[in-house]
């Protein structure tokens, strides 16, 4: 089985690389909702080292700091594996890392340390800005519009169809945000339930959810003609966002938070390296 595959690999890589993985889930489509039978397993973990490696003069001054990735190879059975050390996942939940929260919300859990999971879901939810999720959502949806839809229309070139879910799902999640205070559902079926409710056409999110049906039916969706209505949708909200922005209209207050907690829980999970983690 494909989990078995997994939590393998996640012993293997705390073997070779001498770290403890407090955390482990599935990332990408699969929690996105719009997988298809081919598509990649993304297992996404966070990490600790003993105490002492922190606190090694060696380490500090290797290259100018020590490596806070860990990357395996994307192998036969579609398991793209990666992880980030606690000090570079605490460093950026205090930058409210939108990816990051995605991973701690998965639905899919392979291995975790219930204190730390329990601490990192209360943690990500103090730090969490939606001023920086909305500039991080609409940068991904901006990026991905211009560069696989907008730019070939322009140039009367076929566009990249399946990368309308993408650009749909980063500037869909840019509206929650602004309706809602909490982080975005991750399913992309919640976020269009979320543009009908708002008052948008039943046949523009039925369109949407056409189109996850070819996906995860696994229908090839390569390139084609661009889709008016979904370009009009996008082109109206991006216009929409960047005007909000730059006219400085959001005001959304950040939790009070203090990057001291993010320190202590560096020290307090590097001191108990070694400690149970539960494999689910």
């Amino acid at each position: 089985m494909i989990r078995d595959d997994i939590l393998k690999t996640l012993s293997e890589i705390e073997k070779d690389h001498n770290v403890e993985i407090l955390y482990a889930c599935e990332s990408g489509s699969r929690i996105w909702g719009f997988e298809s039978n081919d598509s990649d397993y993304d297992v996404r973990f966070i990490y600790v080292r003993p105490i002492e490696y922190y606190l090694s003069i060696s380490t500090l001054h290797r290259l100018g700091g020590f490596a806070d990735t860990i990357e395996c190879p994307i192998d036969k059975n579609l398991l793209d594996i990666s992880g980030w050390d606690l000090s570079k996942a605490l460093y950026l939940l205090n930058k409210s890392n939108c990816p990051l929260i995605e991973w701690i919300n998965s639905p899919i859990i392979y291995r975790k340390d219930d204190e730390f999971y329990k601490e990192i879901k209360q943690v990500s939810s103090m730090f969490y800005s939606r001023d920086k999720a909305i500039y991080h959502y609409l940068h991904m949806t901006t990026k991905n519009y211009n560069q696989y839809i907008k730019n070939r229309r322009q140039r009367n070139e076929e566009v990249w169809i399946k990368k309308y879910i993408y650009v749909l799902r980063t500037l869909m999640a840019c509206m929650w945000i602004r309706e809602n205070k909490e982080p975005i559902p991750l399913n992309i079926r919640d976020l269009i339930k979320h543009v009908d409710s708002i008052g948008y056409s039943s046949e523009l999110t039925n369109k949407m959810s056409d189109l996850i049906d070819q996906k995860t039916k696994g229908i090839e969706l390569g390139q084609g003609s661009a889709d008016e209505m979904f370009d009009k949708f996008i082109e109206f909200e991006i216009d929409n966002f960047t005007d909000i922005i730059s006219n400085k209209e959001f005001n959304f207050m950040n939790s009070d938070s203090n990057i001291n907690i993010l320190n202590g829980i560096l020290v307090r999970y590097s001191k108990q390296f070694g400690g149970q983690i539960e494999i689910i």
